[in-house]
């Protein structure tokens, strides 16, 4: 009785630690936020990138990543670094609607294994969560996103604001889900 108890209290602190550490990773995400209006260029993905590096290793960073949560960080952080050190400066357009502007783009480079990860978590419930095949749907949208990095010139400046700004979205998607799925 008391292993289960002790067992309940540690993984009560653990959820609790674990929902600071995702809040302050949140907040990094602002710049991205649809309904900014700071610009959304390189300099502001090489600040970023750092903040999010600064997060990684803090106390609370990424020890407390859960294993499909780590390969959304690592994508939108692989992403975010990669696109800050793009050879020709670059700016980008905020839309009121990436998540449409996004889809097409992942259609027109063929990238469907992303595609349907974002429909696989959008279909997820707090009661299925984790769902079936999870980590390895994670790590093939983090291949995705690294093909969308690699492609970055090809972007126009409103594919690039939803591209960031919806892999932002899935991390964070990611992270609310897993906090959600254990309030319950």
């Amino acid at each position: 009785m008391l292993a289960r108890e002790l067992e309940q209290t540690r993984g009560t602190e653990r959820q609790e630690l674990r929902f600071t550490s995702y809040g302050m990773l949140w907040a990094e995400m602002r710049p991205l936020a649809i309904y900014d209006d700071a610009p959304i260029n390189t300099q502001t993905m090489k600040d970023m990138s750092k903040k999010l590096s600064d997060w990684y290793f803090s106390a609370n960073g990424g020890l407390m990543l859960s294993s499909h949560n780590r390969d959304l960080y690592f994508a939108f952080q692989d992403l975010v670094s990669r696109v800050a050190e793009e050879e020709h400066a670059w700016e980008a357009e905020r839309t009121r609607e990436p998540k449409g502007t996004f889809d097409a783009a992942l259609k027109r480079i063929g990238l469907e294994r992303a595609r349907a990860f974002i429909g696989y978590l959008d279909e997820a419930t707090p009661q299925s969560w984790p769902p079936d095949g999870l980590e390895e749907r994670a790590r093939l949208w983090r291949e995705d996103v690294g093909n969308l990095a690699t492609r970055w010139p090809e972007l126009d400046k409103r594919e690039r604001f939803a591209v960031l700004q919806q892999a932002a979205s899935t991390l964070r998607t990611g992270l609310t889900k897993d906090v959600e799925s254990r309030l319950r």
